[in-house]
């Protein structure tokens, strides 16, 4: 069985298909190979215009969905299917880019195929009279294969401790790192919380310029607070809830991040810690550290975390934030 669909706003890129004709090429970027059973197929897709020149469409949230294949059969998760949206004719720009993290909950141990889908509108069939001239078609991404397995070791410890659903409870995450710090279950609530990154390109350089003065002001000036598993001191501890801010909150989050790195160095969303560690580094204070971090993602990270810390450096150096060719 296959649970529901889930979508948060973000990213992706991996295989290619782009249906002859078709102006549009829809990539997942980002999956899991093998996660343990309670954890979902957590995948970042990207679409995006690939035909040269700007296209009429009928959708303003592009729609997205997953077509996801296993030994029972082929299933369609969309979101947001149900309900009454309307038509309204929208020009993409020749560069159109869109990103989206989907959550695609797999409720049985096995393997599935597993395909973005973008469709010409959510529930409609037919091409509206009034706009002749707006895209009407289907584009598919190259399938990526993702197994459900039993879980293992102090995977299973915490798999049953939970009543076989260890991420079901939020209100219980707090006693899952404590219990089961090291384990598959925890390393995810861990990313979700303090460690995805949005591997996209910026929109403009006003997002750039944004983003950039925020990286390089004093995190102790900041008034956003945060309950974390750290004592007052930043000390990681997950037997208490602290409020923290500034530099402390960092160093707490940078805490548990490093432990998920420690305790699974290859796991699929690895990168994007080491890419979220690297630009903690510059907050701390540390150019050298992230200078150093963002090199090594550029040059051997997966795909779409290379092309971040690619944009990132040339960016921060070009302001003269890191040391540097650019600096």
């Amino acid at each position: 069985m296959i649970g529901r669909y889930l979508v948060t706003g973000a990213l992706v890129v991996q295989g290619v298909v782009a249906m002859a004709g078709e102006p549009f090429r829809v990539e997942i970027v980002s999956s899991p190979a093998h996660v343990p059973l309670g954890i979902p197929a957590d995948l970042m897709v990207r679409a995006e215009n690939v035909s040269g020149a700007p296209v009429p469409v009928a959708f303003n949230r592009p729609p997205l969905s997953v077509q996801v294949q296993s030994d029972s059969g082929t299933e369609i998760h969309c979101p947001f299917c149900t309900g009454r949206w309307g038509v309204v004719r929208r020009l993409l720009p020749a560069n159109w880019r869109y990103v989206e993290n989907v959550v695609v909950p797999l409720k049985e141990v096995g393997r599935y195929s597993l395909q973005a889908v973008l469709k010409h509108h959510w529930n409609m069939d037919k091409k509206p009279a009034e706009y002749p001239d707006i895209w009407w078609g289907r584009s598919l991404s190259q399938p990526v294969k993702v197994e459900i397995v039993e879980p293992q070791g102090i995977d299973r410890e915490a798999y049953e401790w939970s009543g076989h659903d260890p991420l079901g409870d939020s209100e219980r995450y707090g006693e899952l790192l404590g219990r089961f710090p090291t384990s598959t279950y925890a390393a995810y609530v861990v990313w979700q919380r303090w460690g995805r990154v949005t591997a996209g390109g910026w929109k403009s350089a006003s997002d750039r310029d944004t983003f950039l003065s925020w990286l390089a002001g004093d995190p102790d000036e900041e008034y956003l607070t945060w309950n974390l598993p750290c004592t007052h001191d930043g000390r990681i501890d997950s037997s208490v809830t602290t409020r923290l801010g500034g530099r402390k909150a960092l160093e707490c989050r940078d805490q548990w991040l490093e432990l998920v790195l420690a305790s699974h160095p290859d796991i699929w969303f690895a990168d994007e810690v080491r890419l979220r560690l690297a630009l903690d580094r510059y907050r701390l204070g540390d150019r050298e550290a992230c200078a150093a971090g963002l090199e090594a993602l550029a040059a051997h990270g997966r795909p779409y975390v290379a092309s971040k810390a690619g944009e990132l450096l040339a960016a921060m150096r070009a302001e003269g934030m890191l040391p540097g060719e650019g600096g």
